[in-house]
């Protein structure tokens, strides 16, 4: 991570060019993807900013989230400053704290809440060009990938379901498609939740697809969090476009999701763990 004041003179001034002074600075913790995240105190409010290197592995991202803050998915985008080697977004800033998916949580109310509310404004997807999820998904996925050489801690049902698992997972591309700006990440560190309400930030990874598919990725991590799977689809049921969604759209997405979780997995870790919970739902859409 680099600090503001090892920012090149340059990149500071074409920042201040949009802020005015800067009286202060406050480094974010947050920030994997990033060679620099602070937030900066202005004449004119905070502001949230992010930034990366010219070259930077991860410089794409930045670009897709400064389009789609453009086009109004997340936090608005203030400004964009691309010089020197450096590419740097000046996004609004959000009151919050990460989301708490435990059952019982006061958050997941707020989450289904804001769900939904995505799912309307951001329906047509006003951003494009943007990946279809459709093209993201496209055969072979998780589990045609691993058909011939599973992984040694798959349980027993997986392990003598991978043909079927394949099969069901290779029609989800065409059932998650849709004219929706989703997300496609909506971890509990993506999300900026205050007494009042909660938003999806770091929009870095949108595609176009099916207005339920973000509430359908939240599943896996409130089954994680603690959650039945009965419990986890009982919440997702509060948010209109999942209820309404066709059952054999969301069998396929959380075989489809499983796979792609376990492929990612090895056998422990936090990629395992979310591997696991995404299984049992695989497991439950598939035999109730």
């Amino acid at each position: 991570m680099v600090t503001w004041q090892q920012l090149p003179d340059p990149v500071r001034a074409a920042v201040q060019a949009h802020t005015g002074p800067i009286a202060a600075v406050h480094a974010v913790a947050d920030g994997a993807s990033s060679d620099l995240t602070v937030t900066l105190h202005t004449v004119s409010g905070l502001v949230f900013c992010k930034g990366v290197r010219d070259g930077h592995r991860l410089a794409r991202m930045h670009h897709t989230e400064a389009r789609a803050a453009a086009a109004g998915a997340g936090p608005t985008l203030r400004w964009q400053v691309d010089t020197d080697g450096w590419l740097l977004l000046g996004l609004e800033h959000l009151p919050g704290r990460h989301a708490e998916l435990q059952p019982g949580s006061a958050d997941l109310s707020r989450l289904a809440r804001a769900l939904a509310d995505t799912a309307d404004r951001l329906t047509p997807s006003p951003l494009d060009p943007v990946q279809p999820l459709a093209a993201r998904w496209a055969h072979p996925l998780g589990w045609a990938q691993l058909a011939d050489q599973p992984p040694g801690w798959l349980d027993e049902w997986t392990r003598d379901h991978l043909k079927q698992l394949t099969e069901v997972e290779r029609a989800a591309p065409a059932l998650v498609d849709g004219d929706t700006l989703a997300h496609t990440d909506p971890a509990p560190q993506n999300w900026l939740v205050d007494a009042q309400r909660a938003r999806l930030v770091d929009w870095a990874w949108p595609a176009r697809a099916a207005a339920w598919i973000d509430t359908a990725l939240l599943v896996v991590r409130l089954i994680d969090a603690g959650h039945s799977v009965g419990q986890a689809e009982q919440w997702a049921r509060t948010v209109a476009v999942y209820a309404d969604a066709p059952g054999t759209s969301l069998t396929a997405a959380a075989v489809a999701i499983s796979g792609l979780w376990t492929l990612r997995a090895g056998p422990a870790g936090r990629q395992h763990e979310l591997a696991v919970a995404a299984q049992r739902w695989a497991h439950h859409r598939l035999t109730t």
